[in-house]
């Protein structure tokens, strides 16, 4: 999954890291390229400091790596939890092989700064009582950089309310473009208990083309594509997806139709 949303990640840097860092506009000097402001959603296995901090490693070792990142403070990891910050500080000063150039912030730390310069920005697990913080950090302390990424903000999380967010953060979370996400579901009916995932994945061919895909676990954890909506799928869409696929897939559905195809 991690290296699915590297590749998503990257497919967006593609116009940025192939022009200057700056652009003339003719009439108006020097005109700076705006980053990129990205989101992925990438399921962990605890809400414990090392599970979000190890992706946060990893995923920041390839980003890193793919943007030719080696200098001191290249990238900027950001976290709300103070016990991942204390678990990740202590990584690094144990001297972390995977991702050497780092410097870890807190997020209101970070917010504090008059500035903060670093080509890239990984923001881990925002809540959505911190899009405020999160704004502030993007819109206005952070500065030189290429791309910003949160992973698993709870601003972006599906059946987040944002309608009441003021319009400046709104805003924000709007111009997050989502181009990763792997979001395990699990589903109770009348036909039993139903497991699987939502996934979506923007290519090189833009997010207006890319579809949230409902994938369905049949015996043997094999993933199997049942359905996909433009929009995020709801609960409802899921459950109608799963409940289609199983019953294509029961014995008494493949009876009938043998039963029609011996009667025509």
């Amino acid at each position: 999954m991690v290296e699915e949303a590297v590749q998503a990640v990257l497919s967006q840097l593609a116009p940025i890291t192939s022009r200057p860092s700056k652009v003339v506009s003719k009439g108006f000097g020097v005109k700076p390229i705006p980053p990129a402001l990205l989101h992925v959603e990438i399921p962990i296995a605890s809400q414990d400091p090392q599970p979000l901090t190890d992706l946060a490693f990893s995923l920041g070792a390839k980003l890193a790596a793919a943007l030719r990142l080696s200098r001191p403070a290249d990238t900027l990891l950001v976290f709300s939890d103070t016990g991942a910050v204390a678990h990740a500080s202590r990584r690094l000063e144990g001297g972390s092989a995977t991702l050497p150039q780092a410097r870890v912030m807190e997020l209101r730390q970070a917010c504090r700064q008059e500035a903060v310069q670093a080509p890239l920005l990984l923001m881990m697990a925002p809540t959505l009582e911190e899009v405020a913080l999160a704004e502030q950090l993007v819109e206005e302390t952070w500065s030189g950089g290429q791309v910003a990424v949160l992973v698993n903000a709870g601003f972006k999380a599906a059946g987040a309310s944002v309608v009441s967010l003021p319009q400046p953060q709104a805003d924000f979370v709007g111009r997050l473009l989502e181009v990763y996400c792997f979001q395990p579901v699990s589903i109770k009916g009348f036909l039993g208990s139903k497991e699987g995932a939502v996934v979506r994945r923007v290519e090189r061919g833009g997010a207006e083309a890319a579809v949230w895909r409902i994938l369905l676990m049949r015996p043997g954890g094999r993933m199997e594509q049942v359905g996909q909506t433009r929009q995020r799928p709801s609960n409802t869409d899921l459950e109608l997806a799963f409940i289609n696929a199983s019953a294509a897939a029961s014995p008494l559905t493949n009876l009938v139709k043998a039963f029609r195809g011996k009667g025509k």
